[in-house]
């Protein structure tokens, strides 16, 4: 009762704030992704508008009307000063703060059913942006394709002269995509997608004496023309997603092309989403501990794949919220390291140890293979087991805290 008092509170303070202030919305969506597409539409946005982005990871009840009043409420303070805070911040929103952003980049997640259609109800969408469709928070839906109706729900909430953007690549989301009245772009690495990107190049080349990180380079396919694109602190396809639909969120705008491009030449995903660090020992790590999902995993481990070093050292934590394809979705896991050969498999938590199963029946037991029941314990391994010339990556939920094991290892 106490929580429902405080979300419609928020909800009616925010309500008041977009009246006031009517700036233009563009909310993102999606099963993985949102977080660095949304940072990447603000980066391209930010050069030609005043423009305000959810901190961190704001996208539920509470953190998407605190996000539009412009508060981060610090959750060690005492309940007063922290209701003072909130209170303050909407006062200034509702009457005084002149330089109110003109456009809102709002993050909204999808935990249970209905949670989309609550933001939609008080938020005016003038943008709205559909990453993926995958099995995270499954646990909470019955259906892949009752999470689709639930995340589609953003997109069919635009507003009548807004546009949508989709990732023309999952086919729900282009089924979603192309049943829409407004005005869409669909963006991917597929044909057919109108905003495309083709040539993709992960240069990260990783010897025992030198550590060669030059981010991702990509062509990118629109409406006829193909321009160059390159983001020197970033790595893997799943930027490439994000970068694609940044840059569809900025024509919709009327921004030029080769700026938007320029503004992203040097933009840095948040900490742990396929992050570039330099590891002890001169070593490369690829964080990407905030959070798992199958779809971000097999882009991750495709990243591994193609990319070059002496060793290859996979640190691979449970993926939560996966429902009935929890046992599959990490046997799959199993199978396809088995195919990457990695030089070590170290797997933390008990939904992973059926990737180790799987795992050795493909290669017959391998040597290689440490298991784990939580990061504590795994970090001063893994820390031990670095070489020159290895690249690292860790990879797991949130709940599996991943990142301590970042922590011991990055240079």
């Amino acid at each position: 009762m106490k929580s429902k008092i405080i979300h419609k509170t928020l909800r009616f303070m925010a309500k008041m704030v977009l009246a006031r202030r009517k700036p233009m919305v563009v909310a993102i969506t999606g099963s993985v992704g949102k977080t660095t597409t949304k940072e990447a539409v603000n980066k391209v946005l930010g050069s030609s508008f005043r423009v305000r982005s959810s901190a961190k990871n704001y996208n539920n009840e509470i953190g998407v009307p605190l996000a539009i009043l412009g508060c981060q409420v610090n959750y060690r303070s005492s309940k007063i000063f922290q209701v003072l805070g909130v209170l303050f911040y909407w006062l200034k929103a509702l009457l005084f703060d002149r330089q109110y952003p003109e456009i809102l980049v709002l993050e909204m997640g999808a935990d249970k059913p209905g949670d989309i259609k609550y933001f939609c109800d008080f938020v005016p969408i003038t943008v709205g942006v559909l990453t993926d469709i995958g099995i995270s928070h499954l646990e909470n839906f019955k259906t892949k394709q009752i999470l689709a109706t639930e995340k589609g729900y953003l997109l069919r909430s635009v507003i009548e002269k807004g546009m949508a953007i989709y990732n023309w690549d999952n086919k729900i989301v282009q089924g979603i995509g192309k049943k829409l009245s407004v005005n869409t772009i669909g963006y991917g690495l597929n044909n057919g997608a109108e905003m495309r990107a083709t040539d993709i190049v992960s240069k990260i080349e990783v010897s025992q004496k030198n550590q060669k990180i030059e981010g991702v380079n990509f062509k990118l396919n629109y409406q006829g023309k193909v321009l160059p694109v390159r983001l020197k602190c970033c790595a893997g396809k799943g930027i490439v997603y994000s970068a694609l639909a940044a840059l569809a969120v900025g024509r919709y705008f009327d921004l030029n092309l080769i700026k938007m491009i320029e503004s992203l030449k040097n933009f840095k995903p948040c900490s742990g989403r396929m992050t570039l660090l330099k590891g002890i020992n001169n070593s490369v790590v690829i964080d990407d501990s905030y959070n798992s999902a199958p779809a971000s995993l097999e882009l991750a481990l495709d990243l591994v794949k193609e990319t070059k070093a002496f060793r290859k050292i996979l640190v691979l934590g449970d993926m939560l919220e996966l429902g009935e394809d929890e046992i599959k979705s990490h046997g799959a896991v199993g199978k396809k390291v088995a195919q990457l050969k990695p030089d070590y498999f170290v797997i933390v938590g008990e939904r992973m140890k059926e990737a180790a199963q799987v795992y050795s029946e493909n290669l017959k037991k391998p040597e290689n293979l440490m298991v784990f029941k939580d990061s504590a314990e795994a970090k001063e391994l893994v820390r031990d087991l670095i070489q020159p010339g290895d690249l690292v990556l860790v990879k797991g939920s949130r709940g599996i805290e991943m990142d301590e094991i970042v922590d011991a290892i990055k240079a």
